[in-house]
C-alpha cells in the first residue's frame, strides 16, 4: 500500500504538483537575475530502435531474419500449458479498448467500437471482436513505448484520425480459441490481420487482410507521457519553453544509427512526437556507441566516429548547446543544470562499445571544462520485454542494471569506481567474450573478480546481497548505487527500472522524471527515489 500510495504522488506530481512543492525550497539553482526562474534539468531520451522492437509484446517471436526491414517471426502454437497464451481474466494493453467491443469498417480501412455488442467475455462474438483479444495478437513493442511516451503513431484517413501499429510478421494458431491469427505486413507500418479457424470453429468470425489500425471515439484522447510533463495546448511550442524538463531525443539501431539526435531541445512539441512515431525499429543494438554520442552532445564536440549530429553540436549557441540557454536574444551560460541520459531498451547490447564504459565517464568526468562547476550526467536505466531466448534477455538485464551503476553511482569513497568494481582492464575492448553471444571483452574487475563484459555479471553480486544469511553479505559500500538518494535496499541500483507491460513502463517513466525534477530543484542534488517503485 506505501509504494502505491508513493506511486500515485508521483503520478500527480507529474501533472504539475510539484511545482507548488518546489517553490518551498529556498536553494534553487538560478541563471542570472534577468530570467529569474529554477532551472530545468536536460534530459537525453536515448532509444532502441532495434528490430526486436517490432516482435510482438504478447506472443513470442520465433525470429527468422527480415524481409524488406519487416521482421520475420515463425508460426507458433498456442496450447493450454503455454504461459503466453490468451487469457480472459488479464489485461492486454495497447491501441485498441480493453473494455471495448470492435468492428472492422472495410470503407474506412480500420477498426472501429461497436457499442452494440457484448464482450464481456473478453474474446467476442460472431459479429465483434474484443479490444483485448486484439492488443493481445495485434500489439507490438514499438506499439507499447509509443503508447506510453506520445500516446500512438497516427494518421489520417479520409479526415478520420487513425492509430497505426508497426512491426514484425507473424502467425499464431490457437488451440484453445480454435482461431488462426495471421499477421501480414507490406511494409512494417502496412499490417494486416487475418482470423480464420483453427482446428475448430473460432468463435469470431472470420476476417481477412484488415488493416490494424484503430479509429478512436475521442482522438483528444491519444495522449502520453510527454502530454503530462508538457504543455501541449499548443503542439509548435518549443520543448525548451513547454516542457517541465529540457528533453532531446536520440535513437539507436544497427543500421549505421549508432545514436542519431532526431529532437533538440529547440524543436517543437509536435516535432518531437514525430519522431518517436515515425522512427522505424530495425537491425541490432548499438547501446555503447549510442551512449559515447550522448557524451558527445553534453560536450558539445563531435569528439567519437560513430555520428556527426551536427546540426544538434554548436557549443555556447543557447538554442543547441544543453549548458546554455538563449534568453532575450542572448546566450548564457547555465553551469548548475544538472543534466541526464534517460536509457530505454529491449536488448542485449550487440556492437563494439560495452555501455558501461560512456556510462561512468558521463558520470565520473567533468565534460565541460569551459564552464565553471562540474558538469556531469547521470543515466536512468528501464530495461523493457526483454529478448525471446531466456539467456540473452538474461544478458540483457544484467548489462543495464550494470550500465545504470556505473552511470549513476555517488561516489562515496572518491575512487572513481561503484563499489565493489576496481577497473575495466580494456574500454576500447580487447578479443570477445565466447560465452556471452561473442560480443567484446572489456574485462570489468573487483577485488575478487574479472567479468567479461558487462552481459556477464550477475545479480545480486555476492558482496550485495540484501536477502543473504550472513551479515557480510551486503556491505555498507554497496549504498553508493543500491540504497542512494533513500532508495531500498533489493540489490540493485536506484537508477535501474525494468517494464515488461504499458503500466510498468508508464510507471517506471512517470516515476523517472518525476525524481529528476526532484534532483533539479533541490539545491543539495539529492533525489527522492524513496517515491519510486523500480518494478
Amino acid at each position: 500500500m506505501r509504494k502505491l500510495l508513493l506511486l500515485v504522488l508521483a503520478i500527480l506530481m507529474s501533472f504539475g504538483l510539484q511545482r507548488s512543492y518546489s517553490a518551498n525550497i529556498t536553494q534553487y539553482c538560478y541563471i542570472p537575475p534577468i530570467a529569474g526562474q529554477w532551472i530545468k534539468p536536460n534530459v537525453l531520451i536515448v532509444m532502441d530502435f532495434s528490430g526486436s522492437m517490432q516482435f510482438p509484446a504478447y506472443v513470442p517471436c520465433d525470429f527468422d531474419g527480415y524481409i524488406s526491414r519487416v521482421a520475420q517471426c515463425r508460426t507458433s502454437i498456442a496450447t493450454s500449458s503455454d504461459s503466453w497464451r490468451y487469457k480472459t481474466s488479464e489485461t492486454y494493453y495497447g491501441y485498441f479498448d480493453p473494455n471495448k467491443c470492435y468492428t472492422y469498417n472495410v470503407s474506412l480501412g480500420a477498426f472501429q467500437e461497436n457499442n452494440s455488442c457484448d464482450c464481456s467475455n473478453k474474446i467476442g462474438t460472431s459479429t465483434c471482436i474484443s479490444g483485448n483479444l486484439l492488443n493481445w495478437i495485434t500489439t507490438t513493442r514499438i506499439d507499447i513505448a509509443r503508447w506510453v511516451l506520445t500516446g500512438g503513431r497516427t494518421r489520417s484517413i479520409g479526415g478520420n484520425t487513425v492509430l497505426e501499429s508497426e512491426g514484425a510478421r507473424y502467425t499464431i494458431n490457437d488451440d484453445n480459441l480454435k482461431c488462426k491469427f495471421e499477421i501480414t505486413p507490406n511494409n512494417t507500418t502496412d499490417r494486416r490481420l487475418t482470423i480464420s479457424n483453427y482446428n475448430g470453429t473460432c468463435p469470431i468470425s472470420p476476417i481477412s487482410n484488415a488493416n490494424i489500425k484503430i479509429r478512436p471515439s475521442d482522438p483528444s484522447s491519444i495522449k502520453g507521457i510527454i502530454h503530462s510533463f508538457c504543455d501541449t495546448s499548443d503542439p509548435n511550442g518549443i520543448i525548451s519553453e513547454k516542457c517541465q524538463l529540457i528533453m532531446e531525443f536520440m535513437v539507436f539501431a544497427g543500421d549505421t544509427r549508432f545514436g542519431e539526435i532526431r529532437a533538440g531541445k529547440n524543436d517543437t512539441i509536435s516535432h518531437l512526437i514525430y519522431v518517436i512515431n515515425n522512427e522505424t525499429p530495425y537491425h541490432g543494438t548499438p547501446t555503447g556507441e549510442a551512449l559515447w554520442e550522448a557524451y558527445d552532445y553534453y560536450r558539445q564536440i563531435n569528439d567519437k566516429p560513430y555520428e556527426s549530429n551536427t546540426v544538434y553540436i554548436n557549443r555556447r549557441n543557447g538554442e543547441v548547446d544543453p549548458y546554455y540557454d538563449r534568453i532575450g536574444g542572448n546566450d548564457i551560460p547555465v553551469p548548475c543544470r544538472k543534466s541526464f541520459v534517460l536509457l530505454i531498451s529491449d536488448g542485449a547490447w550487440n556492437r563494439s562499445v560495452d555501455p558501461v564504459v560512456p556510462a561512468r565517464v558521463m558520470a565520473t568526468d567533468d565534460l565541460r571544462l569551459d564552464l565553471p562547476g562540474k558538469q556531469n550526467v547521470y543515466t536512468y536505466v528501464v530495461y523493457t520485454f526483454g529478448d525471446e531466448d531466456p539467456g540473452i534477455a538474461l544478458q540483457g538485464r544484467q548489462a543495464m542494471i550494470t550500465t545504470a551503476i556505473f552511470g549513476g553511482f555517488q561516489d562515496n569513497d572518491g575512487n572513481e569506481w561503484p563499489y565493489p568494481f576496481t577497473n575495466i582492464q580494456y574500454p576500447d575492448g580487447y578479443g570477445i567474450c565466447s560465452a556471452l553471444e561473442s560480443t567484446v571483452r572489456t574485462d570489468i574487475q573487483t577485488t575478487t573478480t574479472t567479468y567479461c563484459n558487462s552481459r556477464g555479471i550477475l545479480y545480486p553480486l555476492p558482496q550485495c546481497n540484501p536477502s543473504g544469511t550472513s551479515s557480510t553479505t551486503w556491505d555498507s559500500q554497496c549504498a553508493e548505487w543500491d540504497t542512494a538518494f533513500n532508495s531500498l535496499q533489493d540489490g540493485l541500483p536506484y537508477n535501474f527500472y525494468e517494464a515488461n507491460d504499458a503500466p510498468a513502463l508508464r510507471s517506471a517513466l512517470i516515476s523517472i522524471l518525476t525524481d529528476i525534477l526532484y534532483h533539479a530543484s533541490s539545491g543539495s542534488g539529492a533525489t527522492v527515489a524513496t517515491l519510486t517503485s523500480r518494478t
